[in-house]
């Protein structure tokens, strides 16, 4: 394997209400790959993973344009959310 350790870190920075974070990335090849290369690739990868939900969502929307019929829309589920579930879970415990 090209890659042999990545790891990352965020960090928060910013003035009273304005907080902006940052994305460290670290990480080792065996030097077939540059840390450029290897993260190019595994971006392009998770990238092609997403490209069939965007392809099916899509054709929901030209489905239900050529149909004409009306759907109830799901909210979109974000990370953020989830995690505040779970940190309410786990004090409620």
């Amino acid at each position: 394997m090209p890659v042999r350790n990545a790891n990352h870190s965020i960090h928060s920075y910013g003035n009273g209400n304005e907080k902006q974070e940052i994305l460290f990335l670290e990480i080792w090849t065996n030097g077939s790959l540059t840390p450029k290369e290897a993260l190019y690739e595994a971006s392009r990868n998770l990238i092609d993973l997403f490209i069939p939900f965007l392809h099916a969502e899509e054709q929901d929307i030209n489905r239900n344009m050529e149909d004409n019929q009306k759907r109830a829309s799901v909210p979109f589920f974000t990370f953020d959310d989830g995690l505040d579930n779970m940190k309410r879970e786990i004090i409620l415990k």
